[in-house]
């Protein structure tokens, strides 16, 4: 028997935009992967150049890496069927906590079982009703919800405006409560947060500063540790929040920051505290992929992917492809908007029945007539793919246009 919960699912809007494009087989969502690494993979029956994944790094798949994970998995077992509280904690979370700190100069580094959780935990934790979280206006899902979750009231900036987010905090009045969230890199339109501003106005206004780095981490810094090393403002970052499903080649997240945040965040994270902790094999893979990062290794496979983006940039301008943000500070992550859903799907088919994969943006993952490609660089990709994806991505927007 049904219910009218159950059945309401199917009028709000996501459910019933996916139901209507895999009716039409043509949904960008819910893509089953035979392969998922690499710069190349396998699509259901098709082999495809992988721009889509959020493996920049290039380290999912990488030898040293899949090694550490089957060795967790062989010490630990497959799971660690507990939270951290209790039994889930392992010497791996230990281990990798402990590295986290040394890499980002912190007190301390708390792991999470993923960077979703990692986010609502923490701002759940040091916010409440009497609080106020001044949010960008691209701010990742994960940092509304958490918000949401606290009770704290949510004010909006406009997207990077240094003198919206100065109205906003003016706005509060009072900041002894009250907490900025940015994103270092925005996860879909590839624009990156103006840090030093922000670090000058929320400090100037005694506010708190929390900084997600999930998809800037091993990527920006001399030290790769994020945009704001990039900005040289890392050490006025209060709460910085990274990711081990990204650049890092696993799953899970975690919060960086100082010995009285993180003995807070164990005892009231409830995202930690209630979930069962991440697996063995994601955390040994984490591990090791820190490793490379922190190494000489890490530096090369950076410049490698700016490289790489960068020559993408170029070859889709020289095409006449609109990327968004093309003059400004690279990316790896290369957004074209096209503007309506309907004809963004329709690219989106075309550009992988010529061969390759690229991530695909509707509302409310972006705003409104804001629909968009999102096309990943990963270290993994050659020139040779930079070159193909390129074609593809300019003959199916010439395609579509004539129809």
């Amino acid at each position: 028997m049904s219910h009218r919960l159950i059945e309401r699912l199917a009028t709000k809007y996501i459910p019933r935009l996916i139901s209507e494009l895999e009716s039409k087989s043509i949904s960008p969502f819910y893509r089953t992967m035979q392969s998922a690494v690499g710069s190349s993979v396998q699509l259901e029956d098709r082999q495809v150049m992988m721009f889509g994944s959020n493996n920049y790094l290039g380290l999912a798949s990488e030898a040293r890496v899949l090694h550490s994970a089957n060795t967790g998995i062989h010490q630990f077992g497959s799971a660690t069927t507990g939270s951290r509280l209790l039994n889930g904690s392992v010497q791996l979370h230990v281990d990798i906590e402990e590295r986290l700190a040394q890499w980002y100069g912190t007190d301390g580094a708390l792991v999470f079982t993923s960077g979703y959780t990692a986010n609502v935990g923490a701002i759940g934790a040091l916010l409440g009703r009497e609080s106020t979280a001044v949010v960008d206006a691209y701010a990742h899902a994960s940092i509304i919800d958490g918000v949401r979750q606290s009770g704290a009231r949510l004010k909006w900036f406009e997207h990077n405006s240094v003198d919206s987010l100065r109205a906003a905090i003016a706005e509060v009045g009072d900041t002894s409560e009250t907490m900025v969230i940015v994103d270092g890199l925005y996860s879909m339109e590839g624009s990156l947060s103006p840090l030093a501003d922000i670090v000058s106005v929320t400090k100037g206004a005694g506010a708190l500063l929390m900084v997600d780095e999930a998809h800037s981490l091993g990527i920006y810094g001399p030290n790769r540790r994020g945009w704001a090393e990039e900005c040289g403002v890392l050490d006025e970052v209060d709460v910085l929040m990274g990711s081990l499903s990204k650049g890092l080649g696993s799953t899970g997240g975690f919060i960086a920051g100082n010995a009285e945040l993180i003995a807070g965040l164990r005892g009231a994270a409830r995202s930690l505290i209630f979930s069962t902790s991440a697996t063995p094999a994601s955390v040994a893979a984490a591990n090791e992929a820190v490793r490379i990062v922190m190494g000489e290794e890490g530096k090369i496979l950076a410049a490698r992917v700016e490289e790489s983006a960068r020559t993408l940039t170029g070859l889709l301008v020289d095409k006449g492809v609109n990327v968004e943000g093309a003059t400004g500070h690279w990316s790896p992550i290369i957004p074209i908007v096209i503007g309506d859903d309907d004809r963004t799907v329709e690219i989106w088919n075309e550009i992988l029945r010529g061969g390759a994969y690229v991530g695909v943006a509707l509302h409310p993952a972006v705003p409104r007539d804001r629909a968009l490609l999102r096309v990943c660089i990963s270290a993994a990709h050659s020139s040779d793919d930079l070159v193909k994806v390129a074609e593809v991505i300019s003959n199916a927007l010439v395609t579509t246009a004539t129809r």
